[in-house]
């Protein structure tokens, strides 16, 4: 809308060939704007209901995002490598995991 506004100051016209608007005359225009609100209102009810499922399932402990790199066990078992000596990049590469992921979670 805020570059149909901006043609029109400019006195330029915007032509849609697959939907049939012509903003030039005053049916085209309000057929632009009436598309234009509608469009606008799908993609708010589509937030509220992108929101609504979240909480939802939030609500429902079900835990959303990526899953952990590294387990609990894991965990563990780097530190215990890592207290009986072995290197931190060692311990990295036995668990299977990289150095960063290793130094993140510890």
């Amino acid at each position: 809308m805020e570059i149909g506004d901006e043609l029109r100051e400019r006195g330029v016209n915007l032509i849609s060939l697959s939907e049939g608007i012509d903003t030039s005359s005053n049916v085209g225009e309000i057929v632009f704007r009436l598309m234009s609100v509608f469009s606008d209102f799908e993609r708010n009810a589509i937030v509220e209901r992108t929101r609504a499922g979240l909480a939802a399932a939030k609500a429902r402990g079900i835990r959303l995002g990526r899953t952990p790199a590294m387990n609990a066990h894991q965990i563990l078992e780097a530190r215990r490598l890592i207290h009986s000596g072995v290197k931190k990049d060692e311990a990295a590469r036995i668990i299977g995991v990289g150095r960063s992921t290793l130094y993140r979670h510890l």
